[in-house]
Formats: C-alpha cells, structure tokens, sequence
C-alpha cells in the first residue's frame, strides 16, 4: 500500500471514531443532560470548523485543477488523483449581477426602466391587521394563532467546558455556540 493511501485509512479510522461514537450516534433521551449539552457544543464546534476546511479544501483543489487538469469540452478542467475524478466546471448565472447593470446603463447614458421593470409586490402591513383587530372585524386570538414560533436554543458553555474542548482541538471557541 503507498503512503497516501496508508494516509487514507488513518483518516478513515479518524471519521469511524467520530461517526460511530456517541457523538453522533447517541440517543439525546438515553444520554445524560451534561453529556447531550457536551456533544451539542462540540458538534456546533465541529460543523464551523468543517465548513472553514471544505472552504479551504475547495479553494486549493479548484486552483490545483485549473493548473494541473485536462481541458473538457465544457471549458473546465479535470483531473485524476487516484483513481478520483476531480473536474473544475465554469457556472455562469442566467442572469447578469444586477448592481454591475446599474452602474453599466448609467455610465452609458441609458436609463433604468429600458432594462428594469417595476415590480409590484403585495406584502402585509402589521399597522393595517391591528385595527383590523381593534375595530373587532379579526379577532385578536385568530391572528395571534397564526404567528410561526420558532425556539432559539443559545448555549454558553462553562469555562471548564471550552477549555476541555479547546485544548482537544487546539483552537478558541466562537463566541456563542
């Protein structure tokens, strides 16, 4: 087996602990409070960190693509690592950024309204459904039941917390988790 693919399955092992574990894994109602507020930090942790990584992930391989890949006939490159086809793919929105358009029709004299259009946009107005309701046409209780309800769940962990988990990881905490 070569290097990278001996690198390959200590990563592997790696996820296998993290997938397989409690932390993922773990009945929230079969683990203890102090354990599921723990996994819930760590995890919030963890997804930021996945999210700056494939980021960074991305941005190298885009880049190693473009400079190492085979043309397609899309105007992308590709490339193979190991047997693992990683392709470069132009995207171009259908329409064009529509700041850029303004700034374009304006620096040639053209006005707005040959490529905008105004939209009209029916919206509710909170003052207009109050004296709906103060005049009685509504009642209060049947608006009020229509409101959409979401909880926030906010967790500060202890000092104790973020320091286990800090030295773990070898970075700070967010602010919030």
């Amino acid at each position: 087996m070569s290097d990278k693919s001996d690198t390959f399955e200590k990563l592997l092992d790696e996820v296998d602990d993290l997938v397989f574990g409690d932390l993922l894994l773990g009945n929230p109602t079969e683990m203890g409070i102090d354990q599921t507020v723990e996994c819930w930090v760590l995890l919030h942790r963890l997804a930021d960190m996945i999210e700056a990584r494939k980021e960074a992930l991305r941005k190298w391989l885009l880049d190693y693509t473009a400079l190492n890949g085979k043309a397609t006939d899309k105007g992308g490159q590709n490339v193979f690592i190991h047997n693992t086809m990683v392709q470069r793919e132009q995207r171009v929105s259908k329409v064009p950024e529509e700041d850029g358009i303004r700034t374009l029709l304006e620096g040639s004299g053209i006005p707005l309204d040959k490529a905008f259009s105004k939209v009209t946009k029916v919206v509710l107005d909170p003052s207009k459904l109050e004296v709906l309701v103060g005049l009685g046409t509504l009642k209060k209780e049947d608006v009020e039941g229509l409101r959409k309800v979401v909880w926030a769940l906010k967790v500060k962990p202890s000092r104790e917390l973020e320091t286990a988990i800090e030295t773990r990881l070898g970075q700070s905490l967010p602010e919030e988790a």
